[in-house]
């Protein structure tokens, strides 16, 4: 993850983080809704007087936000620290997400209310889990970063 300007271009100086290295005892399980695409934008007309509706649709499809959920584990002494220093990071800017896995690219801010889903004690060892609710900016996810 990486910080990034509200068009997606990542500054020089900025610095791609590797989530579960950079917060101690942090484990990302999943992101939900990477591969939705927004509705697209379409301009339409109704006239009383036609039988048809008049539309407009650009050559490239613009697109509403889409949410995406990611589900975190915080584990260890620090939890709650490591918790709290991941919801600052997350939540200040726009960011860029890249996800392994799937080869995408996502642009997000975060504008809902972040809480920890469970606080649990697994065996001897507690930890608490966290669904994040975060909004693309363009609607989709790329296959390649904007340059």
């Amino acid at each position: 993850m990486v910080e990034c300007d509200n068009k997606g271009y990542v500054a020089s100086d900025a610095v791609e983080l590797d989530l579960e290295a950079s917060f101690d005892g942090l484990t990302y399980m999943k992101a939900e809704g990477l591969n939705a695409l927004g509705k697209p934008r379409v301009y339409t007309e109704t006239f009383a007087d036609s039988d048809r509706t008049r539309v407009y649709k650009p050559d490239d499809i613009l697109r509403d936000a889409t949410s995406v959920t990611f589900s975190f584990v915080f584990t260890g002494e620090n939890r709650y620290k490591t918790y709290h220093d991941f919801v600052e990071y997350i939540s200040t800017g726009v960011k860029r997400y890249r996800d392994t896995a799937r080869n995408k690219y996502l642009y997000f801010f975060v504008n809902s209310e972040i809480k920890p889903a469970k606080e649990m004690w697994y065996g001897g060892t507690p930890y608490l889990t966290a669904d994040i609710q975060v909004q693309s900016i363009f609607g989709k996810t790329f296959d390649e970063p904007i340059i």
